[in-house]
């Protein structure tokens, strides 16, 4: 319920999604902690914008989580990624991206985060396919733009497989209008 998308959640032992049915979280703007716990064998199609476990998040926190054979699509629709589909301002650490995880869209496509407008990530890593039949297609961020503060990535990397029509980016497939750094 959107009403609760300010709190803190603990994910206290991990969560095996296969067979369930799963509502992504809307605008998240609370702490998620998976407490070094997985969520496992979730796969969804949505026909909207911002697709992810986690559809914008917007000040929120999400860490020490392991996603595991994760499918995330949103045929013709922007800013899709395994973990966030479109992250405003917020802090991402210690998460993982793992298995036969996969995103798929038509722009914004990311291993972990398909648009990416500020915030953080940091200690955190994508083994997920990201592919775009459009373009803009990164191993861990789809697409940076037009950010409202800073972008930090520290500490992390991406291994997975990435296509796209233009703008391709085993780590990210473009940065444009922001401040960015990366190490």
């Amino acid at each position: 319920s959107e009403t609760y998308l300010s709190n803190y959640f603990d994910v206290v032992a991990d969560i095996n999604m296969n067979g369930v049915a799963f509502t992504p979280f809307g605008n998240f703007t609370g702490t998620f902690d998976g407490l070094g716990n997985k969520i496992s064998n979730l796969s969804f199609t949505k026909g909207t914008n911002d697709v992810g476990v986690f559809s914008v998040v917007t000040g929120g926190t999400i860490k020490n989580l392991l996603l595991e054979s994760i499918a995330i699509a949103a045929p013709a629709r922007a800013n899709v990624g395994t973990l966030v589909g479109r992250m405003e301002s917020g802090t991402i650490q210690k998460v993982g991206v793992q298995g036969t995880s996969s995103a798929s869209g038509a722009t914004s496509v990311g291993g972990l985060i398909g648009k990416l407008r500020g915030g953080s990530v940091t200690e955190s890593f994508s083994l997920a396919s990201a592919t775009a039949s459009g373009n803009y297609a990164g191993g861990m961020l789809g697409y940076a733009e037009h950010c409202n503060s800073n972008i930090t990535v520290t500490d992390s990397y991406a291994r997975g497989a990435v296509s796209a029509g233009e703008f391709i980016g085993g780590f990210v497939a473009a940065v444009y209008g922001c401040s960015a750094s990366y190490s």
